[in-house]
């Protein structure tokens, strides 16, 4: 074979080789699936460990100015560094410093603050190490906790009330067996006899943000010998009785309304022809937030 004729079936044996590996590369195998992509053995994750954890210990219902427990870890080249608690109220309120400790030489620490005002209380944990310069500064991720607050039922207006002809619910005071109870609910009439099994009642929205009614259920000390009367409590339409008293000391009630909108708080008088007064005193709802 001549030299120029060689050279030519060479190069053309070399085109089709390389035609033929490049249709095989593109073209699905023998199963009908596409090749397999390539994958480098020297990819590494982006990920890495986070440096400081908080995780709150406290379970129960947490309310204005309680305990709140966490505890937390941090990297052991952090050990025996000072951990601060720190609080805010609201987005628009500054970081506080409610609480420290120290991290153990396993990384882990435990922490107590106190917590705030009622509503969504945020809280992280901070490490500042001086050791090393430039200095490093450790932030947790941030944790939320739903504080209850108290509140008086009498501070807010009756969305409703009922009663016989002057005797309407009363937001005064009532004393009861000697002890004065100033933001009371009070029923009955010192003008006019409360009248013998004829219901007063005032009623309050709560607004599905409280958990718990507290009040002290009483005659009034100025009353009538031989007054008595029977309390109940209605919590979106549920009537039940929570106690009944003459005179003397004070009844102390709990009461749930959690997820409720609405609360009935009610008198009605056993005795007939009496002048008295009888009712709720300083009563209280538990709430995340004003009802």
């Amino acid at each position: 074979m001549q030299p120029s004729l060689l050279k030519q079936v060479v190069s053309a044996s070399v085109s089709m080789g390389i035609a033929v590996a490049l249709s095989a590369a593109a073209s699905p195998n023998a199963h009908g699936a596409a090749p397999a992509t390539p994958v480098s053995l020297s990819s590494t994750s982006n990920s890495a460990p986070t440096p400081l954890t908080l995780t709150q210990v406290t379970t129960t219902t947490v309310e204005v100015g309680s305990a709140v427990e966490f505890s937390g870890t941090a990297q052991t080249k952090l050990s025996g560094l000072t951990v601060s608690l720190m609080r805010r109220d609201s987005k628009k309120s500054p970081w506080l410093k409610v609480g420290s400790s120290h991290v153990d030489s396993d990384g882990a620490f435990e922490v107590t603050g106190k917590a705030g005002k009622a509503g969504t209380n945020t809280w992280r944990a901070v490490i500042e190490d001086n050791r090393v310069r430039p200095a490093r500064k450790y932030t947790s991720p941030s944790k939320r906790t739903t504080v209850y607050g108290w509140y008086f039922l009498t501070d807010r207006d009756p969305v409703d009330d009922h009663s016989q002809t002057g005797s309407y619910p009363m937001e005064i005071s009532l004393t009861s067996g000697g002890k004065r109870f100033p933001r009371s609910m009070v029923f009955g009439s010192y003008t006019s006899s409360w009248e013998w099994n004829y219901p007063s009642w005032a009623e309050y929205n709560l607004s599905y943000r409280c958990l718990t009614l507290k009040a002290s259920l009483g005659i009034d000390d100025g009353s009538e010998t031989g007054t008595n009367a029977t309390f109940f409590v209605s919590v979106d339409g549920a009537r039940s009785a929570v106690g009944t008293l003459g005179l003397g000391p004070a009844a102390e009630i709990s009461v749930d309304v959690s997820n409720s909108l609405r609360i009935r708080l009610e008198g009605v008088p056993n005795s007939r022809d009496l002048y008295g007064r009888g009712g709720f005193g300083d009563p209280q709802v538990l709430c995340k937030a004003a009802p």
